[in-house]
């Protein structure tokens, strides 16, 4: 089921969970030809885009409730990408057909090599996305979004390898249509979103025509995070 996803307007977006994955997916977004994770009542109302995607930013008194803002892995297609694989699930029909006009986005949370370059395989047409290098951006994540846990409580309590988690950074990630995000860099430094955001754009033969607003979405992540 996997292969009727294995469109050029297809983006696999690859991260482990907390490491801001879906912040850049909305960044990408601003983009007129770029829709984010909406689900199918929200698809019909595309001018509303980007209020979904700044209203998936929580209040900041409401961080410990992040994930019930933002926009979930599953309500695009229906189904997330273990539903596809593992449980032979299939996605959407309608979610599919956007992939004629529009780029979409598809996420993988098991950031492994291996995992990724299977992906890559499976889905040849598809412009990959890679976020590496996110232990400290993790670190601040869980503390802000799981209060009381450590980093390796959290990977412990969600059944993750640790070890795998926060040592994938080590590995080099290159081949063609593939974009590869330093987190710790980027994340870090507001000023450097955007520009990657841009060469982002380019490689997968888009323009930097990005909506004004990216700016306060940007703006309103990084202050959420305490990052100045």
């Amino acid at each position: 089921m996997l292969t009727q996803l294995d469109h050029p307007d297809l983006i696999v977006i690859h991260y482990w969970p907390y490491q801001g994955g879906k912040f850049f997916a909305n960044c990408l977004a601003h983009h007129a030809s770029v829709m984010p994770q909406l689900d199918p009542q929200q698809r019909r109302q595309p001018s509303h885009k980007l209020k979904y995607v700044h209203d998936s930013l929580p209040p900041s008194d409401r961080i410990d409730q992040w994930v019930k803002y933002e926009l979930g892995c599953r309500d695009f297609w229906g189904v997330n990408l273990h539903d596809i694989m593992n449980r032979g699930l299939v996605p959407d029909a309608d979610a599919i057909k956007m992939l004629d006009h529009h780029k979409c986005f598809l996420i993988n949370h098991c950031c492994h090599p291996d995992f990724i370059r299977k992906l890559q395989t499976d889905l040849p047409h598809a412009f990959h996305i890679v976020l590496t290098n996110g232990q400290r951006f993790l670190e601040l994540a869980v503390k802000l979004k799981q209060p009381g846990a450590s980093t390796t409580e959290w990977l412990e309590r969600n059944h993750m390898d640790p070890l795998a988690y926060l040592q994938s950074p080590v590995y080099t990630y290159s081949g063609p249509g593939l974009f590869v995000v330093d987190v710790d860099s980027v994340y870090f430094d507001r000023s450097a979103v955007r520009p990657q955001v841009e060469q982002c754009l380019k490689e997968m033969g888009l323009s930097t025509d990005l909506d004004p607003c990216l700016e306060d979405f940007i703006d309103r992540y990084f202050d959420l995070h305490g990052i100045n």
